[in-house]
């Protein structure tokens, strides 16, 4: 059905979002991520500003598999979404996102 899907609407964004959630709970990472920045790309073809659900999943799978360089690096995109997109400077959610980052960099520093 998701393949039938993405060969009739291969642009539609929640699609795409939609598959990489399908692909995260199957485990397959790769093909997780690869749908998550097609989704985000997607939506910014035509939303601004973009939601960072898809950015959160492959943060999310980076930590999973260990990679905590890439999912800092993945938060870091968050932040500056937040801030270059939605105008966020001092809000809640940047906050949370910088200790995001740093509980990360902690970690690399750890291996």
């Amino acid at each position: 059905i998701i393949e039938k899907s993405l060969k009739d609407f291969p642009e539609e964004k929640d699609l795409l979002f939609e598959t990489a959630q399908y692909y995260a709970r199957k485990c397959n990472y790769g093909k997780a991520i690869q749908y998550y920045e097609a989704s985000y790309a997607a939506d910014e073809e035509d939303n601004k500003p973009r939601f960072t659900d898809a950015l959160e999943g492959i943060a999310m799978i980076y930590e999973i598999l260990g990679d905590y360089q890439k999912a800092a690096e993945t938060q870091n995109r968050i932040l500056e979404t937040l801030k270059m997109e939605w105008g966020f400077s001092e809000e809640a959610v940047i906050h949370e996102t910088e200790s995001e980052i740093e509980r990360l960099k902690k970690r690399i520093t750890q291996r």
